[in-house]
């Protein structure tokens, strides 16, 4: 598989084994048997080779038909985004707590609820706060998910054509 893609990839590029052996620093008989099938590459020229040629280690070794390299990138700087959103989240959640905790406080102090009373609104801010944060934070990663497996799609379905 490594030796078809880099084949591929290379001809693509209209460039010769000698041209390529040359950019990476290796001799061109040793690219031409990586590309013959008779040896693969380390895993370090592996990682130079995809770089060179602007695609993942997964879409040279045949793990994936999605040459791309950008869409991982854009995958963790996207999960990056979305803990920035929940932590954002968080905050806002966290501050109207802190009112609804400290009001019910109040009352507390003031000897308008009992024991039982102020433990039990405090335990429904509470379930409610983590409901409702579950339910975002779910939407927002099953929106996100969807998103980017419609891009990978159509990137795989771009590169069959």
């Amino acid at each position: 598989m490594i030796s078809d893609r880099l084949k591929k990839l290379r001809n693509e590029r209209g460039l010769t084994q000698q041209q390529v052996a040359s950019d990476l620093g290796v001799s061109q008989p040793n690219y031409r048997r990586w590309e013959a099938g008779e040896r693969k590459p380390k895993q370090t020229t592996l990682e130079k080779l995809a770089d060179y040629y602007q695609v993942s280690v997964n879409y040279l070794t045949g793990n994936t038909e999605l040459r791309d390299i950008e869409f991982f990138t854009n995958y963790d700087s996207y999960l990056k985004d979305i803990h920035i959103q929940s932590f954002e989240l968080g905050k806002l959640l966290n501050s109207n707590i802190e009112l609804l905790i400290n009001s019910i406080t109040e009352q507390k102090k003031s000897g308008n609820l009992t024991d039982a009373e102020y433990r039990q609104l405090l335990n429904i801010v509470i379930d409610n706060t983590l409901h409702l944060f579950d339910k975002v934070a779910k939407e927002e990663m099953k929106k996100g998910l969807t998103d980017y497996i419609n891009r990978l799609s159509e990137n795989f379905l771009d590169n069959k054509n």
